[in-house]
């Protein structure tokens, strides 16, 4: 029989006007849900709603079917008990949590068991995202690359202790800012939310000492800071250091990581934190919209992105391998064990940027496509191929989900884009079919690069592009300028974590300012001086001669370096690796062959390392995802970490290594992982 009663939960309503200026709700009455003239379909409808932070219910009847101190009564007892499993929850003793609280999460009742034990009372936990899951994997090979330290020098009249409770209502408000990760409660990595955290926080007084040794002491304390690294597994992720060196004039330094931010995410932090501070100070309420949660994002990547299959079919249609790019030999000796990344800045003049965005207004075409038409030219003439592939970064950020430009957290992913250069070609019909082509991957850019690549058919063996460009076009208002209405924030040194060879950020100010930053393993300096100048050449020549074709273009470029990337590559040195060992065993022989499918060779012996055969982060995840599916569903990605040989692997698998790592034999593992991962670097080039 059809059922008396509709219960509707409508949601928080609040969402829908998340981060709004312009509307609030309006407290009067809208009347009746429905019109006197409708046929009922229910004889008691019961709508519940959360707005402004408070659960309505509405109790819908026919005065002739149920009388009102009926429904008054039932009202007054559905409260009550409501009232009643929330002193529950809240009495001692009772607590815990079940993994249906936690429906984005592969876990059991013991998985959910363990994490309370280690975490008491945490808010929430789900899977990371799926270019958090890449940073994840790039922190296990490099343990100082997720590492972000930034330096800002504040001017005027500072009060420290408002300072920092302004940032830490700043990381009370955002999950993402409370969060620990996780790898050994489940076969994915997890993001484990805390309820409240604990900012680390220090404060110096450098204001006798002469200029000379506060700089000196400014740049120990940097290095200091950043060998003391971060760990993933407790929140929160960040630290800050206020450093007095003048009456109003102070350094703060601010750590944290690339798993809880991106580009588009600072200057919101610095917004809210000039906000909290000029309302603590003058004692005003503080009134922002409620976040935007960074599990609603990670939701909906999961479940409501677009099929976006055919078009990485068609937009990687030919691609086999990343385009070459490096003009010289790989570095070697002390250059190639140089840590960390170095950077080429160039500066493109006023006058040609000014022209080059006039360019673009008229020709309906944005400043990036143009960048990224400039690098396209420079990676055909230096690889002589007609296509060529890239990075571009992308905001990754879905108008869909209400709020999303408030959120603070990584979105931004990084994708390949794939260039037809036809010699014949004249610059700005290309330029427009380019512009084209960006619009259609930005209806794409929610599609993680494991899934590209195995769309693309693209051997796994190959990273899908070496060079990825950055550009800056979030917006940085006055109020992250600042810090309150008084005093003056300057950036002094922004990070760019990125594991890519080489990354090229764009600033648009009113000269074009680009970071060519690299990896000293890969290229040598002189190398990425030659991209700087022949990139800024080709700026120039688009905005001198827009009618050009493509042939005239890269003409002007020296003969030199013409299809030299290609004949680097050619010339590149067999990798010597050591004597076979076959596989002897069943799970031994599985992993040989999942090793030879991935890295596209006839036979891998039992002790070549998965990362000195060319293993990078992409290739990892892949062959643990064919791992699970194959031989163990409950294998920790860290594992392929631990034990990078088929020989310890499979020892692994089979349960003859010991599951629980003692302390010193797993930092023992993780260094010869890393130092493995060095020397990749090195021959890499010579592939």
């Amino acid at each position: 029989p059809k059922s008396d009663l509709l219960f509707n939960y409508l949601g928080q309503l609040d969402q829908l006007l998340a981060g709004s200026n312009l509307f609030t709700f309006a407290h009067e009455s809208s009347g009746p849900w429905h019109s006197p003239a409708a046929r009922r379909t229910h004889a008691l409808e019961v709508l519940c709603l959360v707005r402004e932070g408070q659960l309505e219910v509405d109790w819908i009847h026919h005065p002739k079917i149920h009388r009102s101190e009926t429904i008054e009564r039932v009202a007054h007892d559905f409260i009550a008990a409501l009232r009643t499993i929330i002193a529950h929850c809240l009495s001692d003793g009772v607590g815990g949590r079940t993994p249906s609280d936690f429906p984005l999460a592969v876990l059991d009742q013991a998985g959910v068991d363990a994490l309370w034990r280690r975490y008491p009372d945490f808010e929430d936990v789900y899977p990371l995202s799926p270019m958090q899951r890449l940073f994840y994997v790039m922190e296990s090979t490099r343990s100082d690359l997720g590492f972000e330290q930034w330096h800002f020098r504040l001017e005027g009249a500072v009060a420290p202790a408002l300072l920092r409770r302004s940032i830490e209502q700043v990381v009370g408000r955002h999950s993402m800012l409370r969060t620990a990760f996780v790898s050994d409660s489940g076969p994915e990595p997890l993001q484990v939310v805390m309820r409240q955290v604990s900012l680390p926080w220090s404060e110096e007084n450098w204001r006798g000492l002469p200029p000379a040794e506060q700089a000196a002491r400014l740049d120990a304390f940097k290095q200091s800071d950043r060998q003391a690294g971060l760990d993933l597994t407790h929140a929160p992720l960040m630290r800050a250091a206020l450093l007095r060196v003048a009456d109003e004039v102070y350094h703060l330094v601010w750590s944290t990581h690339h798993l809880y931010v991106d580009g588009w995410s600072w200057p919101l932090i610095f917004r809210e934190v000039s906000t909290t501070y000029e309302a603590l100070r003058h004692g005003r309420e503080l009134s922002l919209a409620p976040p935007c949660l960074y599990r609603s994002y990670v939701a909906w990547l999961r479940e409501e992105a677009p099929d976006s299959e055919a078009y990485w079919k068609d937009a990687l249609d030919g691609f086999q391998a990343p385009t070459p790019l490096n003009l010289a030999m790989a570095p070697a000796g002390l250059e190639a064990r140089a840590a960390g990344v170095a950077e080429e800045i160039a500066v493109l003049d006023r006058d040609t940027t000014t022209a080059l965005q006039s360019l673009a207004r008229a020709q309906h075409i944005t400043l990036s496509t143009i960048l990224q038409a400039a690098w396209a030219i420079l990676l055909s003439h230096y690889s002589g191929l007609p296509t060529v592939v890239f990075g571009a970064a992308l905001s990754g950020r879905p108008a869909e989900l209400p709020g999303i430009e408030a959120l603070v957290g990584p979105c931004v992913n990084n994708l390949p884009v794939h260039v037809a250069l036809t010699s014949s070609a004249s610059l700005l019909p290309w330029l427009t079919g380019l512009q084209q082509q960006q619009f259609e991957l930005a209806q794409n850019q929610y599609t993680p690069l494991a899934q590209i690549q195995e769309w693309a058919q693209v051997p796994w063996r190959h990273r899908l592009f070496d060079s990825l460009i950055v550009f800056q076009n979030y917006q940085v208002d006055e109020a992250a300028r600042r810090l309150g209405s008084d005093t003056v924030l300057v950036p002094v040194s922004t990070p760019e974590a990125t594991n890519y060879p080489l990354t090229i950020t764009v600033a648009p100010y009113e000269d074009l300012r680009l970071r060519l930053i690299y990896q000293p393993d890969r290229f040598k300096a002189e190398v990425v001086k030659t991209f700087a100048t022949d990139l800024l050449h080709v700026l120039r020549a688009i905005r001198q001669q827009p009618g050009l074709t493509l042939t005239e273009i890269m003409a002007m470029l020296p003969q030199s370096t013409r299809g030299k990337a290609a004949a680097m590559a050619a010339a590149a040195v067999p990798e010597q690796r050591a004597p076979y060992a076959g596989p002897t065993n069943q799970t031994e022989h599985a992993v040989a062959s999942l090793w030879q499918n991935l890295f596209g060779v006839e036979r891998v012996s039992l002790d070549d390392n998965f990362f000195d055969l060319g293993g990078h982060s992409l290739l990892l995840l892949q062959a643990h995802s064919r791992l699970r599916a194959t031989l163990q569903p409950d294998l920790p990605v860290v594992a392929l970490l631990q034990y990078p040989t088929i020989r310890t692997l499979a020892r692994y698998l089979s349960g003859a290594t010991e599951r629980t790592l003692a302390p010193v034999a797993a930092r023992d593992r993780a260094q010869k992982q890393r130092e493995a991962m060095l020397r990749q670097r090195t021959i890499r080039e010579q592939r």
